[in-house]
């Protein structure tokens, strides 16, 4: 261990060295390593799917449920709610043109789906969700789905209204 890890470590509470021991860790199923999926992504867009399974939150089941599905099941609370930004990915390293293929390849062979659609201006942000689609990948059953493409042309056109600042009218006395 280095000498500034080591330092940094003494600096941090009990509870904040628990819950990073505890939160260090990422699981991935076996099945979704070795689907026909898996296989056909290109390095990028098994980065950025490592990536998102990183800003999951994995929480176990509670009462009921838990009693009904066995012990150590666990569901995932921000599904849906899952934030990857451009300017993120480019902090990783990942340039925007290979962050979007990789986005368009794991909506093609559904390991995610996106929840709500941002239109990248105003923090309207994509909202995305892990999915199961991947299990019938390469079946009849397969429902394939794109990335949604941008109704509204952005850019110096005629008719565009977004992020056009409005003049105010000064108040003549």
């Amino acid at each position: 261990m280095a000498s500034g890890e080591k330092d940094s470590e003494c600096l941090l509470t009990r509870e904040q060295r628990y819950k990073q021991k505890r939160y260090n860790d990422m699981y991935i199923e076996r099945a979704v390593i070795l689907s026909e999926a898996f296989k056909v992504l290109t390095a990028t867009a098994i980065r950025v799917y490592l990536i998102f399974l990183t800003k999951r939150v994995v929480k176990p089941l509670q009462g009921k449920a838990a009693r009904r599905t066995g012990k150590g099941k666990y569901y995932i609370e921000n599904q849906g709610q899952i934030e990857f930004r451009y300017s993120e990915a480019e902090k990783y390293g990942i340039r925007s043109a290979a962050f979007r293929d990789a986005i368009d390849q794991l909506v093609a062979v559904g390991l995610i789906d996106i929840a709500q659609q941002g239109s990248g201006v105003q923090k309207d942000v994509t909202l995305y969700a892990l999915s199961d689609r991947w299990r019938l990948y390469g079946m009849p059953e397969f429902v394939v789905r794109t990335r949604p493409k941008r109704r509204i042309q952005c850019g110096f056109q005629k008719g565009n209204r977004l992020g056009k600042v409005r003049k105010v009218r000064k108040c003549q006395l």
